[in-house]
């Protein structure tokens, strides 16, 4: 089976700008339906900035679908599950995107200790940016260099984490791939009353919750509690398709001398939907911005393409 092959955006102002990628095969308009398999043309998209999110009952209505956990308050609460007292911590208000997924997989300094707490909201939103920066910055997404990112005291990281849980007694169980989906602009959702922790703000283990969850008691407690969050559906507000591309011989030729070849160098690009100096911000204009956060120049003129192999090594 071919492997996946993610183009992230590594400007954040290209949605609904129609840049299209036409030289990877099969092209969509003129593939084969029984031969050729899904087409691989597509618009670039790209994921939203850090910021406010308006939700509401666990949807999202409106706002960046990564939310920034410095807009609002989203620290866990203590919980009960079954109406007997308080066994767990866990969300409080639903939140969205890279900083809400690692909060909820990564558990800080479990290579060390298997009972270490949770992950601060600050932290998550530093290590969320610091990961999104590599995109800029061309760096691997590969498990190892997320892990260096994750343990970066200079970012809000903390000794002794990773990302999947992997030796030592880490209680993590995050993916390169799930880090990569979210940069692509797919959108996770962490829902009211996901589980992290025990009453002890000690992060539990994927199966540690699910037993609670299994145990719960939601007619009594009026609450229903998860074991962990999801990908946004085609029927809930906030969900977004982006291209499943396979790695070939086409994305080769393109990342050498078509298409993406050409992404990847300075385009100009000046979106309606967006603010190109700080005067012109406003709450519907946003700031264009490249995804370590750095302002887009009023020239409109930055990269767009970055490629990455499906377990996070940088191709272009």
């Amino acid at each position: 089976m071919a492997q996946r092959t993610y183009i992230l955006s590594r400007r954040l102002d290209v949605r609904g700008m129609n840049v299209q990628v036409l030289d990877l095969t099969p092209n969509s308009s003129q593939k084969n339906g029984v031969l050729d398999g899904v087409g691989q043309t597509f618009y670039f998209d790209n994921m939203d900035w850090f910021g406010a999110t308006v939700d509401q009952d666990d949807y999202w209505v409106s706002g960046s679908r990564n939310t920034d956990f410095a807009t609002g308050t989203y620290a866990l609460t203590a919980q009960d599950t079954t109406g007997g007292g308080n066994d767990c911590t866990a969300t409080n208000r639903a939140s969205f995107g890279l900083a809400a997924y690692l909060r909820e997989r990564v558990q800080p300094g479990g290579m060390a200790l298997a009972t270490a707490g949770a992950m601060t909201p600050a932290n998550a939103i530093l290590q969320a940016r610091a990961i999104a920066a590599a995109v800029e910055s061309g760096g691997n997404l590969t498990l190892a260099a997320i892990n260096v990112i994750l343990c970066d005291a200079g970012v809000g990281g903390t000794l002794n984490t990773n990302l999947d849980g992997a030796g030592g007694t880490s209680r993590s169980f995050g993916t390169v791939d799930d880090i990569l989906r979210i940069l692509a602009g797919e959108t996770w959702i962490s829902p009211r009353y996901v589980i992290v922790t025990n009453v002890a703000n000690q992060f539990l283990t994927a199966a540690s919750r699910a037993t609670l969850v299994a145990a719960q008691t939601p007619w009594v407690t009026g609450k229903t509690f998860v074991a962990s969050g999801h990908w946004a559906t085609t029927t809930e507000p906030g969900h977004k398709e982006i291209p499943v591309i396979a790695y070939g011989g086409s994305v080769v030729a393109s990342a050498m001398s078509g298409y993406l070849s050409k992404l990847a160098q300075n385009i100009t690009l000046l979106n309606p939907n967006n603010a190109y100096t700080a005067g012109a911000v406003s709450q519907a204009k946003l700031r264009a911005v490249r995804m370590s956060g750095a302002a887009i120049a009023e020239t409109g003129i930055a990269p767009i393409a970055r490629i990455y192999d499906y377990d996070g090594t940088l191709l272009l």
